[in-house]
């Protein structure tokens, strides 16, 4: 008899979970956009040469921290890196080992950062209203975003 409530409970709570994962799951889905992209590391030496090819980028693990639209009179920044954003942050993510990510956001603007560990947030595209590595988030096929953490390079 014992066990068959456990069994029961079992059967119950497992239904309960599964049937709350899938209606959530439809929620995100129905509501939100996919955005994917890479993150790439570039340091050295740049200048072209007709010695050697050019390097191709490689994908990295970073931490990807997705903001409401930021400028840059929104945030303290020392040496190139950023702290103190004075906008919302909406996500966070890792990207994989070979820089890719993937994630679900509502249609508007934001900015898109990396966390690099000791130093502080970092992005290095701006548009001509100081924007920090501002991108759009539409109904319709998003670009991919191409992020390269480039400031230990010299071109």
């Amino acid at each position: 008899m014992i066990k068959t409530f456990f069994f029961g409970l079992f059967t119950m709570l497992t239904t309960m979970a599964c049937s709350h994962k899938s209606t959530s799951s439809s929620k995100v889905i129905h509501n939100q956009n996919k955005v994917c992209g890479k993150v790439t590391w570039v340091s050295g030496n740049q200048m072209p040469s007709p010695d050697r090819p050019p390097r191709v980028p490689k994908g990295i693990q970073r931490e990807i921290l997705i903001y409401e639209l930021t400028n840059l009179k929104q945030v303290t920044q020392v040496n190139g890196f950023y702290s103190n954003i004075k906008t919302k942050l909406i996500t966070s993510t890792l990207t994989d080992k070979n820089g890719d990510f993937c994630l679900e956001l509502p249609e508007g603007k934001y900015s898109i950062m990396v966390r690099e560990e000791g130093k502080g947030l970092w992005a290095n595209i701006f548009d001509g209203e100081e924007n920090i590595f501002p991108f759009e988030v539409k109904k319709e096929k998003n670009e991919p975003i191409s992020f390269v953490v480039n400031y230990q390079a010299a071109y």
